[in-house]
């Protein structure tokens, strides 16, 4: 009971990194309560955060570390000095996002210097070009050294019970694993399907399945169409996709994969702040109209 209690306040403090993260993404955001409405309320995270398990920690730590990161990328160097020892236990908790955000914030701030050199605003389409081209020359390099037997034996322990999913996709080597990487990320971030559904829990989890797609075409529009940092951006979208794709390959299990996610799926509430807040100020407006017809009556 007091593990939950502790995790309840944990999961309640996660919108203050969230709302410093949709802040620092989108400088000319005039409020950031439609994300943080979002982030508080999501039915599955709001579940699973406050349950007595290490998830909310680590989430409130990674978010946390990310607003330090793009705090830094702003320019603030004071933020180093909590960031080191944050990423630490970070690093107890879960090496993996904490590699992945050592990873994005290296990306951010190749962004932040190339900006600064060419003293010009950067092409999104450059980058993601230049992206492709270095990541398809770097597996080249690093696909023959991946440890491939260490990740079959953790995504074959994880692919058992009745709430697995893709069970007989295996690697046998590298290019394998490549080759099921953009299946197993979509899975990661969805799964469970409608077809999937053979117990309440898995019902219960499907539900979550249209607010993913909702908050997958908001988060694309607002990046695309709103004022943004760039280098921010660049640190939220690596940390996404590398964090979706390096958990795809081994979870297999729909209870695992719907914790794991929770991150990624408010990294996914930050990148679509301006239409969360366009929404927001919609339902409030109608709701003052119509308290104030009622007042009038």
């Amino acid at each position: 009971m007091v593990l939950s209690v502790v995790n309840g306040l944990c999961a309640v403090l996660i919108a203050v990194p969230v709302a410093d993260l949709a802040n620092r993404l989108y400088p000319r955001l005039e409020s950031p309560a439609g994300v943080i409405v979002t982030v508080l309320f999501l039915p599955l995270p709001f579940v699973f955060l406050t349950i007595p398990m290490r998830d909310s920690l680590s989430v409130l730590l990674s978010l946390t570390l990310l607003a330090f990161v793009a705090r830094m990328l702003d320019g603030d160097r004071r933020v180093i000095y909590p960031a080191l020892p944050l990423w630490g236990c970070l690093l107890l908790l879960r090496p993996e996002i904490a590699g992945v955000i050592a990873v994005a914030g290296g990306a951010g701030v190749a962004v932040r210097i190339a900006q600064r050199i060419t003293r010009r605003a950067l092409v999104v389409r450059t980058l993601f070009a230049t992206g492709i081209v270095s990541g398809v020359f770097s597996l080249l390099f690093v696909g023959p050294m991946l440890p491939i037997s260490s990740i079959e034996r953790r995504r074959a322990f994880r692919a058992s019970g009745g709430a697995a999913y893709l069970e007989g996709i295996g690697y046998d080597n590298w290019i394998e694993l490549v080759l099921a990487t953009p299946v197993r990320a979509l899975y990661f971030q969805y799964a469970p399907f409608p077809f999937h559904i053979s117990s309440l829990f898995d019902l219960v989890a499907t539900v979550m399945l249209p607010i993913l797609i909702v908050l997958t075409v908001a988060a694309y529009r607002s990046a695309r169409e709103c004022n943004r940092d760039l280098a921010v951006l660049v640190l939220i979208v690596v940390t996404y996709f590398t964090g979706i794709a390096g958990y795809g390959l081994i979870d297999s299990n729909f209870g695992t994969t719907v914790r794991h996610r929770i991150p990624f799926t408010f990294l996914l509430c930050v990148l679509a702040a301006p239409t969360l807040e366009q929404w927001w100020d919609s339902l409030t407006s109608r709701i003052r109209l119509f308290a104030t017809v009622r007042r009038s009556e």
